[in-house]
């Protein structure tokens, strides 16, 4: 029989080469057949997914915790998650900054994810006073924050004496009146003590127009005269002790001034003074202030002129307490 030709080792190649080519077409028209199929039809399943049509992974609760001023429904609304929707869809990010700024009173959001459930938890500033700026009471938390414009004063302590008219969220008020006013309020609430706290609980406002003669109203009864910021701490202190004894002997309904400005001179040897509305301003009683240090030693004991006998006071203050001596 003849010899079968032999073909040539080029032919060959050329040969196999097509076939893999051809191979390796078919796979590749495979995939992108596969591809686009996934693209038109599955993933389409892990976004926009509704309650009626959920994605695939799709949030099946949403909830939220430490919401106390506004509704539920409005914060999930407002976050863009929604029952239905992909969890691999949630920017907690965005959902944070999202919620932070709709609402003034979130100093804080978390966005917790497990399994099929998300929870919203937040933190809420706590108002610390209200003030009036033209347009209703600005409520300003603890943060310094504006978190809401109320047209009736709410119950909180009414600051006169500060300018602008915020934007719902941001700072409530300029840097130099908001470090006063934190300061203020951070004293009153170290001078607050089992027994003396007639002074926080009747707070009815303070004023600050003027940085070196602010002012306490208590109940719309007693108005406290601090001066200026110097020892303000220890103004409070005294104010809460005095208050007390002040309240003790002349009845819950006296009214009057209770001037605590020689506090702003440290070398001062005169005290607090309380002038009830109905004494004679001719008639003073000295009143005793003896001040006790931190180290328990002695110190400068002065007298205070007080209008009118009913309101005679002596205490004894300490670093830590102020103790009311009979």
């Amino acid at each position: 029989m003849p010899d079968t030709p032999r073909v040539p080792r080029a032919v060959r190649r050329r040969r196999r080469f097509r076939r893999r080519l051809a191979v390796l077409c078919g796979v590749l028209l495979v995939v992108l057949l596969l591809g686009a199929a996934f693209l038109i039809f599955i993933l389409p399943q892990f976004h926009n997914g509704t309650a009626e049509h959920p994605a695939l992974f799709a949030v099946k609760t949403v909830n939220v915790e430490g919401n106390t001023h506004y509704s539920d429904s409005d914060v999930i609304a407002a976050s863009g998650v929604w029952v239905g929707k992909s969890t691999f869809d949630i920017n907690k990010t965005a959902v944070r900054k999202a919620l932070l700024t709709a609402f003034p009173y979130f100093s804080d959001v978390k966005v917790l994810t497990k399994g099929a459930a998300v929870t919203l938890s937040v933190t809420e500033s706590t108002p610390l006073c209200a003030f009036f700026d033209g347009m209703g009471f600005v409520v300003t938390g603890a943060d310094g924050r504006a978190l809401e414009r109320a047209a009736d004063l709410p119950a909180l302590p009414l600051v006169t004496g500060v300018d602008g008219s915020p934007a719902l969220g941001g700072q409530a008020m300029s840097a130099a009146q908001w470090a006063l006013t934190n300061h203020l309020f951070a004293a009153l609430a170290a001078a607050t003590a089992p027994g003396h706290d007639e002074l926080t609980a009747g707070l009815y406002g303070a004023d600050i127009t003027s940085p070196s003669d602010m002012t306490l109203n208590w109940r719309g009864q007693i108005t406290v005269r601090l001066g200026n910021e110097v020892q303000l701490d220890h103004k409070l202190l005294v104010a809460a002790a005095a208050l007390h004894d002040v309240l003790d002997k002349n009845g819950g309904g006296t009214r009057g001034v209770l001037d605590l400005r020689a506090y702003s001179d440290p070398n001062s040897t005169v005290g607090a003074i309380y002038t009830p509305e109905q004494a004679v301003p001719t008639t003073t009683v000295p009143v005793t202030v003896t001040t006790t240090a931190a180290t328990g030693a002695t110190g400068a004991t002065g007298t205070a002129t007080v209008g009118g006998a009913a309101a005679s006071t002596e205490f004894t203050e300490t670093a830590d307490t102020i103790t009311t001596v009979p």
